[in-house]
This record gives C-alpha cells, sequence and structure tokens, in this order.
C-alpha cells in the first residue's frame, strides 16, 4: 500500500471511531447523520428536496468517477498500459 492510500484508511478509521463516539453519546447530536439533517434543514419540505438534489448529484459524479479504472489513464506503464483508440 502506498504512503496516500495508508492516509486515506487512516481518514476514515478516524472518522469511524468519531462516529462511533457519536453514537454512544446520544444526548450530543453530533453523529454525521444528526450534522446533516441540521444542517440541510430535512425536517422542511424544501430541505429535504435541497438534501435529496445533493445526494443524486453527488451520486452521479461518484459512481462513474470510481468505476473507471484511474491506474491505466495516469500511469501508460502500469499493467495493461495505456488505453489506445480502435
Amino acid at each position: 500500500m502506498t504512503p496516500r492510500l495508508w492516509g486515506w484508511v487512516a481518514l476514515l478509521l478516524i472518522a469511524t471511531a468519531y462516529e462511533v463516539w457519536g453514537l454512544l453519546d446520544p444526548a450530543a447530536n453530533d453523529t454525521l447523520s444528526e450534522l446533516t439533517a441540521a444542517a440541510f434543514h430535512t425536517t422542511s419540505r424544501v430541505g429535504a428536496v435541497l438534501f435529496s438534489c445533493a445526494w443524486l448529484l453527488f451520486a452521479a459524479w461518484f459512481l462513474p468517477h470510481i468505476a473507471r479504472d484511474h491506474g491505466k489513464w495516469r500511469n501508460p506503464s502500469a499493467p495493461g498500459g495505456a488505453p489506445t483508440k480502435e
């Protein structure tokens, strides 16, 4: 694993630990879902619609971004080489 990948793993582990800490303290209102609901005011119709639109836009970007093979596009010497136009 590369140092950059270790950094992402560490970040995800820290975020997971923080979320678990928030779940164990139910009075604090500091879990990701509680903070997201507060930020988007999802108890109102407008807030719920805005959150839904933001989530759908994120998903529309994220899925193709992750699904494509980054290694071959960024590193022509990677196994399989650079893509060719045929």
